[in-house]
């Protein structure tokens, strides 16, 4: 039980990291155009009814 926990305890850093958008990557979509960012999307649905915002 100790070993897979220090296993896990190993492993989780490294799937944590995997997870993360590298930061490269993430700048070259948004250059491609697949992906918009944050204050842009927010300038948008700024203009949004408050009726559509509402969950």
């Amino acid at each position: 039980m100790n070993r897979a926990l220090s296993l896990l305890g190993l492993l989780l850093p490294a799937l944590a990291q995997a997870a993360t958008p590298n930061e490269a990557l993430l700048q070259q979509a948004v250059s491609e155009g697949r992906v918009r960012p944050f204050h842009e999307v927010m300038e948008v649905a700024s203009r949004l009814p408050v009726r559509v915002l509402r969950v």
